[in-house]
């Protein structure tokens, strides 16, 4: 594990020259005290590395806490996807992890998780790449990318069929639709990606209940004027 990861490279810098700065003083105050020489001022220079390494283990523990408060945010914006309110608290979450250099996979996910519950696709599937290659079964990173490959084919089987429609394409549809059914969806994207594909598959009930949260959500999606259709039209399966 590295023990400076989530830190600035001035945190870094600041830690290890207090380690340094409290070694260099306790050397001198063994030799004060071999010696029987007074060492009663040198005790007082201590506070200096001390407020230095303690200052760069809060930034570490305020770095951990955040993983572990942005994974808690998430899990509750997918389950209440309009909710502005979370979902802003949500975006300054992730602005502020994400700003920290790190390679803790661990971490890289939460991150693309928070990023891809938002409708960040790109940030989170580069995100993710990296937690992979660090991590290749990291369980939560594979269950993202399942999640992310879901959406990826809904929205793929989706047009395929609005284009060539066959029974082959409608089943496969079918199947990545079932799949994603038992998901919590906070993506706009992802709402919208699964509102068209009801539609193809004439499920518009459904279809107008997805496209309804993705406009709310976002009403200037690129998709937003095909949602918009989807919503007016009857709620009829």
């Amino acid at each position: 594990m590295n023990l400076f990861d989530g830190l600035y490279p001035y945190e870094v810098l600041l830690a290890i020259l207090g380690i340094l700065l409290f070694l260099t003083l306790l050397a001198l105050l063994v030799v004060q005290v071999v010696r029987a020489k007074p060492y009663g001022t040198l005790l007082g220079f201590f506070a200096l590395p001390i407020v230095m390494i303690g200052y760069s283990s809060i930034q570490k523990i305020t770095f951990q806490d955040g993983a572990v408060t942005i994974d808690k945010t998430t899990e509750q914006l997918q389950a209440a996807p309009t909710n502005a309110a979370l979902r802003s608290n949500l975006e300054t979450q992730v602005a502020s992890l994400s700003s920290h250099p790190t390679s803790n996979p661990s971490v890289l996910t939460s991150i693309a998780k928070a990023q891809f519950a938002l409708g960040h696709s790109a940030d989170a599937q580069t995100n993710l790449r990296k937690a992979l290659r660090t991590s290749p079964e990291l369980p939560a990173a594979l269950t993202l990318k399942q999640r992310i490959d879901t959406e990826s084919a809904i929205t793929s089987l989706a047009a395929q069929l609005a284009e060539h429609p066959n029974e082959g394409t409608r089943q496969k549809l079918e199947d990545a639709v079932a799949q994603a059914a038992p998901l919590k969806i906070a993506s706009p994207g992802f709402l919208a990606h699964m509102a068209i594909a009801h539609a193809a598959l004439g499920d518009k009930a459904k279809a107008q209940s997805f496209a309804d949260k993705a406009l709310k959500i976002d009403p200037n999606l690129a998709e937003a004027q095909q949602l918009k259709n989807l919503a007016a039209s009857p709620a009829a399966k």
